[in-house]
């Protein structure tokens, strides 16, 4: 498991992710009750981040 980082809105998140050039790898999943979601994206650079909320 990497480095997750939280976030309050997914969606909104993604949204601005888009717009800033980046590109979604792993959209929004349930893992369970107790981790929430998880996403990743690709940022412009080319760097993977993966995002998580509850």
């Amino acid at each position: 498991m990497g480095l997750y980082f939280a976030t309050l809105s997914m969606e909104e998140t993604l949204r601005e992710v888009e717009v800033a050039g980046g590109q979604v790898v792993y959209p929004k999943a349930a893992i369970s009750d107790l981790v929430g979601w998880v996403a990743e994206y690709e940022e412009s650079g080319g760097n993977e981040i993966a995002l998580s909320e509850r």
